[in-house]
């Protein structure tokens, strides 16, 4: 059993019943949902299938809505646009605004805000133009690199200081709609500092919700409030496409491990996303670059990987799961778990959960126990453990559904539904369905 686990955005592609079950088939632990496009009827489609084949299967397949935040984006296009080097062409507020070079975009407010000469970056910088002069409704722009635009393809302004608040008002009537729907976490994106993450929360909290919050790190501001975020977060997404182009990119490899092993330590999952295995989108087989760079951030512990294009609008986005399911299983049997056990130790706090959580991985280590079982109803246990990253399998029961969904996301973690039990003989002989031990073995 793989122990990083494998978060996908729904796209094009990957929106298709078929498809859908044949990638949670091939290993998929949650679903991510981006609000910035679909309906919410096509929303509420697709969380519904999800959660038919979860009760069909007993894979408790968490989702996650993704709330955009501070984000200006191309509008609505009648199909893929081809940029090409030189091309002028104009951006404009108005999102009826079609023709051969027009281009619409979110934002109102952008032609005021943006200034000639300043640049913008599209497709996690694949793509730049330059302003060349701004009216009060366009900016005309010279596409300095080229490349492929969609609809809803994300803007990066690294040169402009934005007026756009933080959390704006369709922000709110995606997260209460995802309330209303019961979504397993959000994940925030453009976050800047804590202040922004604790006003989600109090909106979360005044609707009666409580649901993890993922804060996306892809800005080079929240680079600056790096601790105060992990903190006010219950996880973290390091957006590396965007961030590297917010940051100089020589920067980018130390601040993603740094961000790993900082929310390791606060036992806080965090996610790599973008840029995983984007060789696979054309092809069906990955670069050698990708395959060491998936194997590096095992290495680096990270919680799981996110899969965008390369199942959203990829060719391959069955196959792309597969090959990224072997390159964690063959970097995490080559993991010293001892010697992470260790370091880790001498750099905890010490509290009572703490100390358990410790204690029970030292055991397992000491005793070669094929699994450990935490019977739960909240995880509580099940994210201090993780912290210490065992090597022997953990079983997590709960009667919660809910839990076991949010434990998708849990490095190294195993779910299973149970009834209320209130044996150790009972918690046992639930545990042992899964196979991963059997009678008269040690746990």
């Amino acid at each position: 059993m793989k122990k990083t686990k494998i978060i996908c955005t729904i796209g094009q592609v990957s929106n298709q019943q078929k498809i859908l079950r044949e990638m949670i088939d091939a290993g998929i632990d949650m679903i991510k949902l981006n609000f910035s496009s679909c309906s919410y009827a096509e929303h509420q489609e697709t969380i519904e299938y999800i959660r038919d084949i979860s009760k069909e299967t007993g894979n408790h397949i968490g989702i996650i809505q993704e709330i955009s935040g501070q984000k200006v984006r191309v509008g609505q296009l009648s199909d893929t646009i081809t940029l090409k080097e030189d091309f002028v062409f104009t951006l404009s507020t108005d999102e009826n605004a079609y023709g051969d070079n027009i281009i619409p975009i979110t934002y109102p407010n952008l032609p005021k805000e943006m200034h000639p000469g300043e640049l913008i970056y599209l497709n996690e910088g694949q793509i730049s133009l330059k302003v060349i002069r701004t009216s009060l409704s366009e900016i005309v722009c010279k596409v300095i690199r080229g490349g492929r635009i969609q609809s809803n393809t994300a803007m990066n302004l690294p040169m402009t200081n934005l007026k756009l608040p933080a959390f704006t008002d369709k922000d709110e009537e995606d997260l209460l709609f995802g309330i209303k729907i019961g979504v397993d976490m959000i994940s925030l994106g453009s976050v800047r500092t804590a202040k922004d993450v604790q006003m989600v929360k109090a909106l979360l909290k005044k609707n009666g919700a409580d649901i993890p919050l993922i804060s996306e790190i892809e800005r080079a501001e929240a680079i600056n409030n790096l601790d105060e975020i992990i903190k006010a977060s219950n996880g973290i997404m390091i957006v590396r496409g965007e961030l590297g182009v917010e940051i100089p990119i020589e920067r980018l490899p130390l601040i993603q491990k740094g961000i790993i092993a900082q929310a390791n330590l606060l036992g806080k999952p965090v996610i790599t996303a973008t840029g995983i295995l984007n060789s696979m989108i054309e092809n069906l087989h990955p670069s050698m670059v990708d395959v060491a760079d998936v194997a590096n951030s095992v290495f680096d512990m990270t919680d799981a990987f996110m899969l965008s294009e390369e199942v959203s609008i990829g060719k391959y986005p069955v196959e792309c799961i597969k090959t990224l399911v072997k390159i964690i299983n063959g970097a995490e049997a080559s993991l010293e778990y001892e010697g992470i056990l260790r370091d880790r130790s001498e750099l905890r706090k010490i509290s009572s959960y703490d100390a358990v959580a410790y204690s029970i991985c030292q055991i397992g280590a000491d005793l070669r126990l094929p699994a450990i079982i935490a019977y739960t109803r909240t995880g509580a246990i099940v994210r201090q453990i993780i912290k210490y990253r065992p090597k022997t399998t953990i079983i997590a029961l709960s009667p919660n559904e809910d839990v076991l969904r949010r434990m998708a996301l849990c490095w190294g973690v195993l779910s299973l539904k149970t009834d209320e039990l209130s044996s150790i003989e009972d918690i046992v002989e639930a545990a042992k369905t899964t196979g991963c031990f059997h009678s008269g073995d040690r746990v």
